[in-house]
């Protein structure tokens, strides 16, 4: 079976805490991941089945939930979604930034605080192994960020701002703290509580 060279969104979350050696800890922390993956593979559902009826489109241009694949390993999350061939780019990203949200906001309700980062480019999926350019962007600077949420790599947030306006609907442009230093980067951003709420989809319709 040959490794499948995909162009897509990559996010790398990390569950701040749940590293550790107390097995109490790390039994709590299973039961409530295992939680979050059934409200996330929901929402998945609901998001595809909304976006549809909201933006309407052909099948081509759709944000397909089949699409996004989240693997958990440990304390960490590992999301893609392969980018076809023809598509609206704003509207994958809003999907899929749905969904991080979606996590993040339920992680918080279950006591698990998420960081993370989202990359766009190529890489290499064989069954469980990932490797590129885009997952190795995304795991260098999902624990760089001092705060609780998601932030684009800078590379893909320059690349973002060339291609695309990063203002309408779906993130907003923040400083961040780094380590001690600041950066300029851009946050994922649906809503007061991070849901998606009724009639707060984004005015574009590609």
């Amino acid at each position: 079976m040959r490794a499948k060279n995909e162009f897509g969104i990559v996010v790398f979350l990390d569950a701040l805490g749940a590293r550790t050696t107390d097995i109490t800890v790390s039994r709590d922390y299973l039961i409530k991941v295992n939680s979050l993956k059934d409200r996330i593979l929901l929402s998945k559902q609901l998001t595809g089945i909304a976006m549809a009826k909201t933006l309407g489109g052909s099948r081509s241009v759709q944000w397909i939930p089949a699409r996004l694949k989240i693997r958990y390993f440990g304390d960490s999350i590992l999301i893609t979604y392969p980018l076809p061939s023809e598509c609206s780019l704003r509207r994958q990203l809003y999907g899929t930034f749905i969904i991080i949200n979606e996590l993040v906001f339920h992680g918080l309700a279950m006591g698990i605080l998420f960081r993370g980062a989202v990359s766009l480019g190529r890489y290499l999926e064989k069954q469980d192994i990932l490797l590129g350019p885009a997952v190795t962007d995304a795991a260098n600077w999902y624990d760089r960020s001092d705060m609780i949420g998601v932030m684009l790599t800078p590379a893909t947030s320059h690349y973002l701002n060339a291609v695309c306006d990063l203002t309408a609907g779906t993130t907003v442009k923040r400083r961040i703290d780094l380590r001690g230093k600041s950066a300029c980067s851009f946050t994922s951003s649906l809503g007061r509580t991070g849901r998606l709420i009724p009639g707060e989809l984004p005015s574009w319709s590609g």
